[in-house]
């Protein structure tokens, strides 16, 4: 449920609430617009501002939070968390009884996913079993604002495909707001992620990519 701002929600004192509300009498009431969920004694209220709300199809940039006997919990960026099946994740053949799935993905890994099924209960379904997708070795993550994704992206890819070719590295854009960077130094993916910052803060500038191109043609043999 859309929780607009000043629209009241009843609570009682048994009720906790957890997220950006204020009270007012027996009311509380979100601060912005909101995504509202009640379950049991627990209220949510989350920002929709700025957060990333799964979409089925979307590719993803997750953190492996935890590893059960059937597949990994991943963190999406997101008020939910998505849950990656041992057989959506790779194609050997794995007892689940008997093998370690910590051997495959562990702890703070993260991977290049795919989003297969959004449920009505908010079990985010992933997947890697399409090309292209799986663990991201090595390199850096930078988050940003899931709203400002395009931007970075930019037009046919053009302000990806900038920072990409005059620093020389590898990129991979999630629509969660997560990015993935890996260069030939630490110098260019330090630089690569102050580029991002940039477009994050001035995304409403036009001609965005040439002053960014510019920039990093400055920098990069500073």
């Amino acid at each position: 449920m859309i929780l607009i701002p000043g629209d009241p929600i009843n609570i009682n004192k048994n009720i906790k609430v957890i997220g950006d509300f204020y009270r007012k009498d027996d009311s509380i009431f979100a601060k912005t617009i909101s995504l509202f969920e009640s379950k049991n004694f627990l209220m949510k209220i989350t920002p929709l501002n700025g957060i990333y709300i799964p979409k089925k199809g979307d590719s993803i940039i997750g953190k492996v939070i935890d590893v059960y006997a059937n597949g990994w919990l991943i963190d999406i960026n997101s008020p939910y968390v998505g849950f990656l099946l041992v057989k959506d994740a790779t194609d050997r053949f794995l007892d689940v009884s008997k093998d370690d799935l910590n051997n495959i993905l562990t702890y703070g890994d993260f991977v290049l996913a795919k989003i297969s099924n959004v449920m009505k209960n908010k079990i985010i379904n992933l997947t890697m079993k399409e090309r292209g997708l799986g663990k991201l070795d090595g390199g850096v993550i930078v988050s940003i604002s899931p709203k400002k994704v395009p931007r970075v992206i930019g037009k046919n890819s053009s302000m990806m495909n900038t920072i990409k070719s005059v620093l020389n590295v590898d990129m991979i854009v999630g629509q969660n707001g997560r990015i993935w960077i890996r260069g030939k130094d630490r110098r260019s993916e330090l630089l690569a992620i102050e580029a991002i910052k940039i477009i994050e803060k001035q995304s409403h500038r036009k001609r965005l990519t040439i002053t960014i191109k510019k920039f990093l043609e400055k920098n990069k043999n500073a």
